[in-house]
């Protein structure tokens, strides 16, 4: 076909492009491919534009319900699908050799901030011969991304578990109403008071509903005091936790992030009610990394997330 002679001129350009038309293609959407590209809607389809017009070939066919492959999309999408993941693997085993001792961990923000940089210093003083990277990031991860993006082991929280990626252990998470004792005693006095909603609006990548958390245990408990509320909106569940410790509402807590919270007094469980099952952690790691360092790694942060006691009943207020 015509791009196979095009090809021999591949610039980074071309390179750039051909990656943006992998994603749509996998995605069947170009909303969905800007959304893991991190980009607008308009950029992603202009990359494709200009792939078209480069190759003289239509690679999508675009109908009112989305995009499909054209016979030509189809078989560019499956060779280049085979050339970047020999390009994957290549930078694996590159890196391999220089590698070792240097783990990088990629983890979603709030579970970073909350409970994984805290317990490290543990780790690397009873392994003082691994270094460890710990980036802050929700973007979706596939095996390709992880070996181009040099990361050894991801941890991810959906209700869902991630696609095209090798998911190692999953973990339930906990999710309750926590506040500060005094605000709970304040609109508990006042039934007047509407009651602060505080939402993390973006819990997972690709969330419905930037209220998707509160949504689940609203179905399954009603609202709090069966209250008129307001809302507050924050990107992030340590934002939503640091206002909630604040006295300024009632945020939906993840066992796993609240409980040093509830530990150490600055906040409690609403009374009267259960925690409930909410979405999932997922620990990912890249293939073929047979190594200790990671191994050791991965061994830990395991143990550490069983570790973590299931939540208590909260009392009856």
């Amino acid at each position: 076909m015509r791009y196979i002679g095009v090809a021999r001129k591949l610039d980074a350009s071309l390179a750039s492009d051909l990656w943006f038309f992998r994603v749509a293609a996998e995605q069947r959407s170009m909303k969905q491919a800007a959304s893991e590209l991190a980009l607008t809607q308009s950029a992603v389809t202009q990359r494709i534009h200009r792939l078209e017009e480069r190759l003289a070939i239509r690679l999508f066919n675009r109908t009112n319900k989305g995009i499909h492959l054209t016979e030509a999309g189809a078989m560019l999408y499956a060779d280049l699908s085979k050339g970047f993941d020999l390009i994957a693997t290549a930078l694996t085993n590159a890196s391999n050799v220089a590698a070792y001792g240097r783990v990088t961990v990629n983890c979603v923000p709030s579970l970073a901030l909350e409970w994984l940089a805290p317990r490290l210093s543990d780790f690397t003083e009873a392994n003082p011969n691994i270094t460890v990277t710990l980036l802050a990031d929700m973007t979706m991860l596939d095996t390709t991304q992880m070996s181009m993006g040099g990361i050894d082991v991801a941890i991810r929280y959906s209700p869902t578990p991630p696609s095209r990626v090798q998911v190692i252990a999953e973990f339930q998470e906990w999710l309750y109403p926590v506040a500060t004792r005094d605000y709970i005693e304040r609109y508990q006095a006042n039934p007047e008071e509407r009651i602060t909603l505080i939402h993390d609006a973006d819990p997972w990548t690709d969330t419905p509903s930037k209220v998707a958390e509160w949504i689940m245990w609203i179905e399954a408990n009603g609202r709090p005091w069966g209250r008129r509320t307001r809302n507050t909106y924050f990107n992030m569940a340590y934002l939503a936790y640091q206002a909630a410790s604040g006295g300024n509402g009632l945020a939906m807590g993840r066992h796993l992030l609240v409980n040093a919270y509830i530990r150490n007094g600055r906040m409690i469980a609403l009374p009267g009610h259960e925690p409930m099952p909410g979405p999932r952690y997922f620990v990912l790691k890249r293939p073929a990394e047979n190594r200790d360092d990671i191994d050791i790694f991965v061994a830990w942060l395991i143990e550490q997330m069983q570790g973590v006691a299931p939540p208590d009943k909260p009392s009856v207020y």
